[in-house]
This record gives C-alpha cells, structure tokens and sequence, in this order.
C-alpha cells in the first residue's frame, strides 16, 4: 500500500486579500495615533519663544519696579507704582501698573500712566509678588501717638510722660485706648509710632490695629500676645537697676552689659514669659529669668505667626508702681531711643516674582529684584 501525499496549507486569493485590507486599516490607525500623540506634545519651537517671553517679561517688570520711588498698591497679582519722570504726557512721576486677575489662563496686563491696559501674556498660569519689607531712615522728627486711659482727662504719670516726650521736640497726639479701629488708623496715618502707656486697660484696647505698618513701643506687657512678642507676660521683683543682655542694638548701643542703673528708687520689673517671638532680640534680662526689654525688627517673625509690619518695643517697666519721673538719665534714653528706633518707616528692599506661562510647572521661572530707593507703601 502506497503512503498517502500531505499537501502544504497556504492562503486563497480571497484571504490574502482580506488580510491585506485589515493589515492596511490597523497601519492607518497607528499612523492616525502616532500623529494625534506628537500634535498633543508642545512644539519645541513654540515653548522656547514662550520661555523667551516669560523672560522678557520678567525682565522688564523687574526694570521698572528697580526704580520704584513709592507703591500706591503692593498686593499678591497686583502692584501699582511711581517712577522717576521718563518724558512721556505730563511732566511728573510715571504711574505704573501690572496686575494679573489671579485665575489661570487670565492675561498679565500692563498700565501706563492714563493708557489703556495693554496685555503683556495672553494666557497666564501664575502671577505672583512677594514683597520683603526693611525699615529706612526716618528723615524728620518722629509724631508719636500717646496711648492713655482717657485722652480728655490725662493721669498726672500719662501728663508727664507727654511732657517728657515732648521735651525732646517730638510732636505728640494722645489717643483713649478704647477708640475705632477707624479712628486708631487715622490718627496712624499722621503719626510715626505708637507708644502705648502702662495706665491703659489692655482689655479696653480690643480694637487697636496692632498689624499697623507704624512703629508700637508698650509699656503694658500684658499686651504682648496681642503684638505677637511673646505667649504671656509677668511681673518680677523690682530694683534699682536692669541687665543688658545685649548692647548692640541701637537702643542700649553705650551701655555696659551687665547691672546698669535705670531706676532713682525701687520699680518693679515686667518679663517675657512662655514662648517668645521666633524674631525677638533679647535687650536686657532678669538674671535667672525671662527677657525685659525686647524688640522685633520689621519683617520677623511674631509670636503666634506673621510678621511685624513695622519695628516693635517692649519695655522692662509696666507695673502699676511705674512712676516715670523715677527714671534716670540712662531710663529716659531708653524711652528716647526706643521712639525713635520704633518710628523708621517702612520700605521694601525688594521683590520676589514668580510667573508660570504654561501648565507644566517646569516652566515656572522666578526673579528676586532688588529696590534701590526702598520705596514705601502709600
């Protein structure tokens, strides 16, 4: 018996060519994908002209606000301010504008002077300013805002106190520590540092602006929390004299460290206690117990969180002993230079800005600007 022949399988017309047909339908799909997937990716091109103008942007605003002579707005997205007399309208400073509405895909918009808004970036990510406070030299006589316990009928300790000031030439106004926040603020906008004295009812001054860009020197310690220099505060034993823990700082700058007389007679003392403000400098220290005299530079950090909007003074004497006219020669230049170290206005040494043009975070670009005339806020 012959063995039987096995014929190889192989593909009918009709197959070969229904293969080539779905072979050619999922080519064309890929084909169709991959160009849907490089049309999606930015073009290398296009990113780098918008990564050019980020930086042309960021360049030119950091240009103008280097020669910022003051700011009539400083917020977040937002700042508004003058520049010295470039020729352009009317004789005079230039008024600038750059303000982003804070939502993404908002443009950055630049105003100058009375122009209309001109868009510097159609479609904007993030817009962003921060602002990095210093205070500056006072350049007049500092006004100082007298708080008392009744500015219409003033305690024999709070007349002599506005005597004592005034004697140094210093123009004083005299506030109840009970009043508005509205009348608090007006009578801060013409004044330099608010000295607030020990006859006052801390639980009377629940609406004073303590975050005021003006300077505050206290007296009554039991309003520490309340300006964010320390948790709580206490009363020590008195004596004739206080312990300078650190003199050099412009207010006990000459004094020796150690035990200096501050007192003609027996006062008692007012400390610092519990936590104490992440940016206080220590004056002067009971030995064996918390800070007396304490102050915070414009910028620290308070107790509590934030920062001082203005310098800020804590005296080592509150109690309700104090007698001013029991203070030294030594006691009454601590008073004198607490005014005026607390009454330098505040200026902005310079500006962070971070723009973001694109969704990806890679394109974030920041600059650090710094402000030659340390310009204040109006």
């Amino acid at each position: 018996m012959r063995p039987r022949r096995h014929h190889a399988a192989g593909f009918t017309l009709v197959e070969l060519a229904l293969a080539m047909a779905i072979t050619t339908i999922l080519l064309g799909a890929m084909t169709s994908a991959v160009l849907l997937a490089s049309h999606a990716l930015p073009d290398e091109d296009d990113l780098s002209e918008r990564t050019a103008a980020a930086i042309a942007t960021l360049d030119r605003i950091s240009s103008d606000l280097a020669l910022a002579t003051s700011f009539i707005a400083a917020e977040s997205s937002r700042v508004r301010f003058n520049v010295p007399d470039r020729g352009h309208g009317d004789p005079g400073l230039e008024k600038i504008v750059y303000k982003w509405a804070g939502t993404p895909g908002d443009p950055l918009l630049l105003r100058y002077n009375a122009c209309p808004n001109v868009t510097l970036c159609e479609s904007v990510q993030e817009f962003s300013l921060e602002y990095v406070p210093k205070a500056k030299p006072l350049q007049h006589t500092p006004r100082v805002l007298l708080v008392v316990n009744d500015s219409n009928a003033l305690e024999s300790q709070e007349s002599d106190k506005l005597d004592l000031i005034e004697s140094w030439g210093f123009p004083v106004e005299v506030i109840t520590d009970d009043e508005s926040a509205d009348t608090y603020t007006a009578m801060l906008s013409t004044s330099d540092v608010m000295y607030i004295s020990e006859t006052v009812l801390s639980s009377d001054m629940v609406e004073t602006p303590y975050d005021t860009d003006r300077g505050i020197v206290t007296e009554e310690a039991y309003l520490y929390d309340e300006l964010g220099i320390s948790e709580t505060a206490h009363t020590t034993y008195g004596n004739h004299f206080f312990w300078v823990a650190d003199n050099t700082h412009e207010i006990t700058a000459g004094l020796k460290t150690g035990a200096v007389q501050v007192f003609e007679f027996f006062m008692k003392h007012t400390y610092a206690d519990g936590a104490l403000a992440p940016g206080a400098q220590v004056l002067s220290q009971w030995p064996g117990y918390d800070p007396t005299t304490v102050v915070i530079e414009v910028g620290a950090e308070l107790w509590g969180g934030g920062q001082a909007g203005a310098r800020r003074v804590g005296l080592l004497w509150g109690y309700t002993d104090f007698d001013v006219n029991g203070l030294t020669d030594v006691g009454h230049r601590l008073v004198r230079r607490a005014i005026v170290w607390a009454a330098a206005p505040v200026g902005i040494s310079s500006i962070r800005i971070t723009l973001q043009l694109d969704a990806d975070a890679s394109s974030r670009l920041q600059t650090q600007v710094q402000l030659v005339n340390l310009p204040e806020v109006s």
